[in-house]
Order: structure tokens, then sequence, then C-alpha cells
């Protein structure tokens, strides 16, 4: 390929990003201007990760409340935004290896009684599943030696919370500080990032945070 080919490649792949952007913003719902919804999912972006920030100084009062409500608004509300292209990189937002492994810190000190009582709760229900169903299929005839109870990994799931916060705010950070800077294409990377994150990454940890916090609030009924 040449270097004219070349640049009228990536002149073409420059305008294919355009069009996409402007495509799925006219084919967005008309509920509200998709200019809103970004800017509000920026909002919520940014209160979660202004609560996970506060941990520093001690956690707050009615955390895991607040923190349900925070979680229940991103996995609500990143539905309404559209996946698009970026065709800039904006490396000079991405956290540090420093920043990242802080905040990991942070939110293991934070959670780390609650998360092991959760843990500890998984067991003896597990304890307790794999017993009744031992009888079950000893009544059924059958050998429970031979037939493995089934988990839903819920003591991994609360081992697992304070890396889910940690990941959710690494990723969701990169997009806020995007859109911070205010220019359109800085603003459709931030949009980029946040939907295909969701898709690829973060949403996993969201809707696994979102399941143990609702447990520790309401299983173990702290707050």
């Amino acid at each position: 390929m040449s270097l004219g080919e070349h640049d009228q490649l990536n002149e073409r792949e420059g305008e294919l990003a355009r069009r996409c952007f402007e495509d799925a913003m006219r084919d967005a719902s008309p509920e509200a201007p998709p200019e809103e919804r970004v800017r509000a999912f920026y909002e919520h972006a940014k209160d979660y990760c202004e609560l996970i920030d506060r941990l520093a100084d001690g956690r707050p009062p009615e955390f895991y409340g607040t923190l349900l409500r925070v979680l229940s608004t991103l996995c609500r509300d990143i539905l309404d935004l559209p996946a698009l292209m970026s065709e800039e990189d904006y490396e000079e937002c991405d956290l540090d290896e420093a920043t990242d492994q802080r905040i990991s810190r942070q939110v293991e000190k934070a959670i780390e009684a609650e998360a092991a009582e959760l843990e500890q709760w998984h067991t003896r229900c597990d304890e307790v599943a794999e017993e009744e169903t031992a009888k079950h299929l000893t009544s059924m005839g059958l050998d429970p030696q031979e037939i493995e109870a089934s988990s839903d990994g819920g003591s991994l799931r609360a081992a697992l919370l304070w890396t889910d916060l940690a990941e959710l705010y690494c990723d969701l950070l990169g997009g806020v500080r995007r859109y911070e800077i205010g220019t359109e294409d800085a603003r459709r990377a931030a949009l980029w990032e946040w939907r295909c994150g969701f898709e690829q990454h973060w949403g996993d940890h969201l809707l696994r945070a979102l399941l143990t916090v609702y447990e520790i609030r309401f299983q173990l009924h702290h707050e």
C-alpha cells in the first residue's frame, strides 16, 4: 500500500467514526437528548469514583446503601448509551499503576470485614445445602459422593468484592477524565470507553458487585 493510499484509508476510517457517532446520536431514544444522557452517566460515574475516593478518610455512613444505589444507577443508565467507535487515543487520561494499587488497597481495607463475614455466611449456606442435597439424593437411592452439589460461588464472589469495586473505579475514571477534556473527540472517546468497557470488562465487575453489596446490605443487615 502506498503512502497516499494509506492516508486515504485513514481518512475514510476517521469519516466512518464520525458517521457512526452521528448516526448513533440520531437513532437514540427521543425520551432525553443524547447529550443529556451522556452527561447524566458522566455524573453517575463521577459520583461512584468520588464515593470510593472518600474511603481514604474512612468509610462514610450508610456506605453500602449508597453504594447499592450508585451501582444500580450505573447498571440502568449504561444501557441507554450507544456503542461508538473512537478515532482518538487519550493515553494521558489512563490511570497509572500507583493509582490503581492505591485504590485497590483503599477499597480492600474499607470492605474487608463485611466481605469476610459474607464469605463465611455463604460457606455455612453451602454446607447446609450440601447436607440437604445429600439427604435428598440418598432418599432417591443415589450416591451423594458421585454427584457434586452445585453452588453459586457466593463465598468466592464475596472475597472478590474489593477487586470488583477497584476495577470498576479504574474503568469509569478513565472515561470521566476523557469527558472532562471537553472536546467532541474526547467526549466521544469517553462514551466509547464506557459502553465498550461495559460490554467487555467492567460490566461483569458491576453485576457481580451489585449482588454482593445487596447481600451485605440486606442479608447481613449492615446499615
